[in-house]
This record gives structure tokens, C-alpha cells and sequence, in this order.
């Protein structure tokens, strides 16, 4: 997480999970959390960029809940998916 101030951090609000397997026959995923959506829409980006396959979401208590699949995470970095109030 990175601070804002010295002994402060923020708090990650959204995960972005992709697939960091190094082999097909064990399936490995990993996470990373974000402080915003705008910075876990650019990690989702460079990961479908080389072909990665991410979904994201907001952790909890966070709300509103958001889940990003990953058949939607194209159109979520894109901006065709809204973000409710």
C-alpha cells in the first residue's frame, strides 16, 4: 500500500486476481489490492495486454460491492461498465 503521509496508509478498496500459473497443470492465481479503482483498472489493463485473463472487485466491508468477472473486465477497463454512487 502506499502512504499519503508518513505512518499512514491507505486502505485498499479494489483486488484485481489473475492467472500466474507457470504450468497448465497446476492452476495458480494471485492478487493484488489497490487504494482505487482507477489504479486496479490500469494493472487489469497491462494484464490483458499480455494476454492475461484478471477479474477485479472491491474487497470488503467496501461498498457499493463490485465484482468484475473476467468476461467483463475488457469493458470495466474501457469504461463501458458504470460505477453506481
Amino acid at each position: 500500500m502506499e502512504a499519503l503521509m508518513p505512518g499512514l496508509e491507505t486502505k485498499a478498496t479494489w483486488f484485481v486476481s489473475f492467472d500466474a500459473s507457470e504450468n497448465a497443470k497446476q492452476p495458480t492465481r494471485k492478487t493484488r489490492t489497490f487504494s482505487n479503482e482507477s489504479d486496479a483498472r490500469q494493472f487489469a489493463r497491462k494484464m490483458v495486454a499480455v494476454g492475461g485473463v484478471p477479474m477485479a472487485g472491491t474487497i470488503n466491508p467496501h461498498l457499493p460491492k463490485r465484482v468484475i468477472p473476467s468476461s467483463m473486465v475488457v469493458d470495466w477497463i474501457e469504461g463501458a461498465l458504470t460505477t453506481p454512487d
